[in-house]
């Protein structure tokens, strides 16, 4: 069996698939492991150079450089249809976190099918398929569902070691032989949804909805978990760059797209503008984070925290003019930004607006509970 102690190690973190669990497991025994939520925010190639080992909400167009090279990589799926339910009840009991996500109030049948109605729209869904879209690659954005699937059977081909979390025990073991250390700890089970839905008491046509919306992630999950029964941890790539999903600067649905994002400082406010294109007419959501050069995020707001409607007809430009009150410390910092609809990413660009903060007049302390005022213009 390979080992792979003396290389970087990048886990790639898929929500509610005992992510965080893992992610604690590791950082107890790694030196130097860093949990890095970098999602649409850089590559792991750059954050590797600072630290060897990282684990996050990676996407495959963040890892696919490192994959089978020059890093370690792992991933843990799990049972399709119990990642769905997890994560549709945690979105509905941290509704605040997500405004717009998952239906509002709606039923889970309710969801599900707005989701199946969408068709081949539905490539960026909490709902459907996503532990494909991940593996596949957003940014390869094919309408063709047996295209994603084989993307993502290929890719998780590339990675070095495959778990599951109903079958932790053998990722364990896994991690345990090919980083050569017997003294693992026992794993942790973290970040459990505490309301949970079971398949089992669901009415047999939201059952039907559930299985139809996640079908290539259950083909996924079968030939991940044949995989783990053959053997739990791949056979290194020769020498040479393995094939590479087309990559991207960005992903989404593109229902409304974000054409450009400015930022600006000046007398202790940040100013953020954003321009927006709806090809779909829509509910949108749309926001901003501001990241400081450590990968650390400052503070972040949208539309809809902020009690705005952001209803937009097919073809409407919209710009987003955001004022927070932040005073900065000196340095450099990133502003990225995002626009959702209820279910899906519409749109995040993997770059963003650079925004540094030089002059002392610009500057302070920082602020924990910024003021941010937004504007609205049509263009």
């Amino acid at each position: 069996m390979a080992t792979f102690a003396s290389r970087p190690f990048v886990f790639i973190h898929i929500w509610k698939a005992a992510g965080t669990s893992v992610n604690r497991f590791l950082g107890g025994f790694l030196e130097k492991y860093r949990v890095v939520d970098s999602l649409a925010r850089a590559r792991a190639s750059s954050w590797l150079d600072s630290f060897p080992n990282i684990g996050g909400h990676f996407l495959w167009e963040h890892v696919e450089d490192v994959a089978g090279r020059r890093a370690t990589t792992a991933v843990v799926l799990r049972d399709p249809i119990e990642r769905t339910l997890s994560h549709f009840m945690f979105n509905r009991q941290h509704a605040e976190a997500f405004p717009l996500q998952l239906g509002g109030q709606g039923s889970l049948h309710e969801a599900l099918q707005r989701v199946i109605d969408r068709g081949s729209r539905e490539q960026v869904c909490l709902l459907s398929n996503l532990q494909t879209s991940i593996l596949a690659g957003y940014a390869r954005g094919s309408p063709d569902p047996l295209e994603r699937l084989a993307a993502a059977r290929e890719n998780l081909g590339r990675i070095d070691i495959v778990g599951a979390t109903e079958r932790l025990g053998e990722f364990r073991s896994a991690l345990a032989s090919g980083l050569e250390r017997p003294d693992l700890p026992a794993m942790p089970h973290d970040n459990q949804t505490k309301i949970r839905l079971r398949k089992e008491d669901l009415p047999s046509a939201t059952l039907g909805l559930l299985l139809e919306a996640n079908r290539l992630d259950a083909e996924l999950y079968r030939f991940a978990t044949a995989r783990i029964q053959e053997r739990t941890v791949a056979s290194p790539v020769s020498n040479g760059e393995a094939p590479r999903a087309a990559s991207s600067e960005s992903y989404g649905n593109r229902a409304c797209v974000i054409e450009s994002i400015h930022a600006e400082v000046k007398a202790g406010k940040v100013q953020v503008r954003s321009h927006l294109h709806a090809v779909d007419a829509g509910e949108y959501n749309a926001g901003f984070l501001v990241v400081d050069e450590a990968g650390i995020t400052i503070c972040g707001t949208n539309t809809a925290a902020l009690g705005h409607g952001l209803q937009l007809r097919a073809g409407e430009r919209r710009v987003l003019e955001f004022e927070i009150e932040l005073k900065l410390a000196r340095g450099r910092y990133t502003v990225y930004s995002e626009v959702v609809d209820e279910f899906s990413v519409c749109h995040r660009p993997l770059a963003g607006a650079a925004l540094n903060v030089e002059h002392e007049a610009d500057a302070g302390a920082g602020l924990c509970r910024p003021t941010v005022k937004l504007r609205q213009s049509g263009t």
